[in-house]
């Protein structure tokens, strides 16, 4: 049986027998919502997500499920898609707000699968949930099966891959703002052998009311054989990096022809912003600049704004809006590439981020980030002057606090 069938197959006949759970112990609730989405392959994209908990304690029960299924209105090849995870705690290594659990998870959606399992721990203090450390370690079988849906086709292998990903992750509240401190790996055990290691710690740094410095360190390293989805851009990180938001893993749902003429930044990897143009000019030459290597610095410095004035001065509001104003800077030594293309690279400029944000029970942010940023200095501009009136549309948080 062709492997796609075999998964469509076990999601139904999960799907299906979820009304029956309650019949068999504890009750269990399961909430659906419509959802909608659109790329320039599926066209408008219909479905409806699922949220299985059993009831009264939805954020920490046991036999959680989170699923949904898609329809593409245009057809394609593969018209029906869907994505699920189980989440079952382990109490004997579990106390309230710091859980173990094991995580199944499956999706063939938009040209990629992944087929997983993982194992987390957190550690919280009961009454601070923005103070924390967690760690987890899984495995999964990826592949790109359909590169139709993909901005940057050029970027992509179509190889079967089997990852071991650990990862740990910290944040706490010290004297100056927010520290986070991000590390983590992929070990290729499917294939040719690669492994990426990552790091990125970030600091917020309060000075006084709208005043406020952002400071982000990053540092990645990839092997010999590593996919070319896994090998560094100097703007925004490895091309894998863009399935993880719905913006940006499919061509369309952010016009695909902005993206392949330089004037989208999506975060991530060494985050040199005003260096996307010529990234996508030496795809679109055919000569990708992909680096094995990478340490960045980011600094962001906000001003004060008389919006984000009046929605600081609202708790309600500003919990969950933002719109910053702001100065950067970005520098990254990029190294592993062809001869004389290692080397440091630099810009500033400045910028506006409209952020919409509802932090989940975990307060992990949960919403998006929008910039227009305006990258005025490149340190290695090639044939164009340094100093330029460069524009630039911004997709999520260049530094997340």
């Amino acid at each position: 049986m062709d492997n796609r069938i075999r998964s469509y197959l076990t999601l139904f006949l999960f799907l299906l027998a979820l009304p029956a759970y309650g019949q068999f112990g504890q009750s269990y609730d399961v909430s659906a919502r419509p959802d909608l989405w659109y790329n320039d392959v599926d066209g408008i994209r219909l479905g409806m997500v699922l949220r299985g908990r059993v009831p009264g304690l939805p954020d920490e029960s046991p036999h959680r499920l989170d699923a949904g299924v898609w329809l593409g209105t245009w057809f394609p090849d593969l018209p029906v898609s869907y994505s699920s995870t189980y989440t079952e705690p382990v109490p004997a290594l579990s106390d309230y707000g710091s859980e173990f659990n094991v995580q199944l998870s499956s999706s063939v959606s938009e040209g990629y699968f992944e087929h997983g399992i993982s194992v987390r721990k957190r550690w919280q203090d009961l009454f601070d949930y923005m103070t924390y450390w967690e760690a987890s370690l899984g495995f999964s079988l990826e592949k790109r099966f359909n590169h139709e849906y993909a901005v940057f086709p050029e970027l992509w292998s179509d190889d079967l891959k089997g990852l071991v990903g650990p990862r740990l992750a910290h944040q706490h509240l010290n004297s100056a703002g927010y520290f986070n401190l991000d590390l983590s790996s992929r070990i290729n055990t499917s294939g040719p052998f690669f492994y990426t290691a990552a790091v990125a710690a970030t600091q917020q740094i309060h000075i006084r009311e709208s005043w406020e410095i952002r400071i982000r360190a990053y540092g990645e390293t990839v092997s010999e054989n590593t996919y070319p989805e896994y090998r560094l851009l100097l703007s925004s990180g490895p091309e894998i990096s863009t399935l993880d938001s719905r913006l940006s893993r499919a061509k369309g749902t952010v016009p695909a022809g902005w993206v392949r003429n330089g004037a989208v930044h999506f975060s991530g990897g060494p985050n040199v912003r005003g260096y996307t143009d010529p990234d996508a000019g030496s795809v679109r030459d055919g000569v990708p600049v992909l680096y094995a290597s990478s340490a960045a610095m980011n600094v962001e410095l906000d001003v004060p704004n008389p919006l984000q004035t009046v929605i600081r001065g609202d708790p309600r509001i500003s919990e969950f809006l933002s719109f910053r104003s702001y100065a950067f800077s970005d520098a990254a030594f990029a190294g592993g590439h062809t001869p004389g293309r290692d080397g440091l690279y630099a810009n500033a400029g400045a910028g506006l981020a409209l952020s919409v944000n509802i932090p989940d029970y975990l307060g992990k942010p949960r919403g998006f980030v929008i910039r227009y940023e305006v990258p005025f200095w490149l340190s290695e501009p090639g044939s164009d002057p340094a100093w330029k009136w460069r524009h630039l549309l911004g997709i999520g948080a260049t530094i997340r606090i």
